[in-house]
C-alpha cells in the first residue's frame, strides 16, 4: 500500500493479504470486493503516541482504501 509509505515514511513495511484464510466466511462471500489484511510496519513516528493513536494514524492514512478493507491487522514495531 503505497500511501502508508508516502504518508507514514516507515523504515520497513510489509502488507500481507490474507483474504484466502477467509474465503469462507459468509461476510467474505457477502462482500467479495473487499479484503483482510495485515499490516507490519516498523515507525519510529509513532514512538510518542499511545497504540491507539498509533492505530488511528495508519488508519486516517489508509482512509481513501477503506472501502476495499474488511478486516485490518496493524503490528507497529518502533526501531531499535
Amino acid at each position: 500500500m503505497t500511501v502508508l509509505w508516502q504518508q507514514l515514511s516507515p523504515r520497513d513495511l510489509e502488507v500481507t493479504n490474507d483474504s484466502a484464510r477467509h474465503k469462507g466466511h459468509r461476510e467474505a462471500q457477502r462482500q467479495p470486493d473487499k479484503g483482510h489484511f495485515i499490516v507490519s510496519i516498523e515507525w519510529s513516528a509513532g514512538s510518542g503516541n499511545s497504540r491507539l493513536q498509533q492505530h488511528r494514524i495508519v488508519y486516517a492514512a489508509l482512509e481513501g482504501l477503506m472501502h476495499r478493507i474488511h478486516a485490518l491487522s496493524i503490528n507497529i514495531v518502533e526501531p531499535s
